[in-house]
């Protein structure tokens, strides 16, 4: 679902960037998906999970983001700076399982988008009513059964743009209060709270969080570079104590980290999945079946007056034959992933998500010099 925005043109600082070629994958290949199978506790028998991740362009990560959704148990994802305009369909972006909802700017920066799993045992919607116009923002409600809506908040301010857009922000939660709504405001706000003198934009979100009651719930660097570690990238809940547990994870998937919030603690609904029957040769010898089926007394068939009740002992003496040379086996259907997601390719971006891992924790440039290069 697409909505545009024609009235924001303002430059980011980001510079696109591009993932690399991408073959069939399985949950255990090496993959971005690694920074979740290494936290897996997080996203298992939680309750509602939402990331948030500024992807720096949606067209070029897309593959990458399908194989971390279908290879995870991830409810919302809220994205930032997808650079997208509306000749890029949703077809395009399309991930099995996930409801799109954007609100693009142009390829050249901005836009926000939602994907929602569409079996997460919860009924979700666009609230129109609620968004600004002004705004790189979508609000989504979302709807549990016998549980009050939660508004989940996707917003992305672009560095250095006019102080109005708190004015904004201010209209569009006052609304939001009238109706006393959870909310959760999650996105690139560009308003490093790790920094020791505030600018004016980020003393403009500290002021705002505190008027409207909200708790900011990441404590950690989400952008980091060679020179930098700030905490732009938000997470802000009206309650706080609904949360159980919130954080970051480091992926080379774009320049900045993913953040995450958990609500509630309920137990995850299971998936209808879906399975196959097949046969499997391992064991198979040609001519020891040959010489089995040669032995069945198909003669018997005859004497059937009824072709029916023939077709079904042909059946049933192939079929025993056949099952004990070539035994059947129920197989769960896997998504359909990227070809050219090759196990090499894997290998390297499992390669990339430790360096940037081991760079946000380590205050060392000879990393940035060495390591294989953070953003692919």
């Amino acid at each position: 679902m697409l909505f545009t925005l024609d009235t924001l043109n303002t430059k980011d600082k980001h510079s696109t960037n591009i993932n690399g070629k991408n073959d069939e994958l399985s949950k255990t290949s090496l993959s971005t998906s690694n920074i979740f199978s290494e936290n897996h506790k997080i996203f298992m028998n939680k309750g509602l999970s939402i990331i948030g991740l500024n992807i720096v362009t949606l067209l070029g990560k897309i593959d990458e983001l399908k194989h971390l959704l279908l290879n995870n148990t991830i409810d919302i994802v809220a994205l930032n700076e997808t650079r997208l305009n509306n000749s890029i369909t949703d077809n395009i972006q399309n991930i099995n399982g996930y409801d799109i909802y954007r609100k693009d700017r142009n390829r050249e920066g901005g836009g926000v988008a939602f994907f929602v799993n569409n079996n997460g045992g919860f009924t979700h919607s666009v609230r129109y009513d609620l968004m600004h116009n002004e705004l790189e923002m979508i609000i989504l409600e979302i709807k549990k059964p016998q549980n009050k809506p939660i508004l989940i908040i996707a917003w992305y301010r672009p560095p250095n743009s006019e102080l109005k857009l708190f004015e904004y922000v201010e209209h569009v939660l006052e609304n939001i209060e009238c109706g006393n709504r959870e909310i959760i405001m999650i996105g690139d706000m560009n308003c490093d709270i790790l920094s020791a003198n505030p600018t004016c934009y980020t003393q403009r979100i500290n002021e705002i969080a505190k008027n409207f009651h909200l708790k900011q719930l990441i404590s950690e660097p989400t952008r980091i570079t060679k020179n930098s570690r700030t905490i732009i990238d938000h997470i802000y809940s009206s309650f706080p104590e609904k949360i159980s547990t919130s954080g970051v994870l480091h992926t080379g998937m774009s320049d900045h980290s993913i953040i995450y919030a958990i609500i509630g603690k309920e137990e995850k609904i299971k998936h209808n999945h879906k399975f196959r029957i097949s046969r499997t040769y391992k064991h198979f010898d040609e001519n020891q079946f040959k010489s089995d089926m040669e032995n069945v007394p198909w003669h018997e068939i005859t004497i059937y007056s009824n072709v029916d009740d023939a077709l079904d002992d042909f059946e049933n003496k192939f079929l025993t034959i056949a099952n004990l040379h070539a035994p059947s086996k129920k197989k769960r259907v896997r998504h359909k992933n990227s070809p050219w997601l090759t196990k090499e390719v894997l290998q390297l971006m499992h390669e990339r998500d430790r360096t940037k891992k081991r760079a946000s924790k380590e205050e060392s440039s000879q990393i940035w010099d060495d390591g294989p290069g953070i953003c692919l």
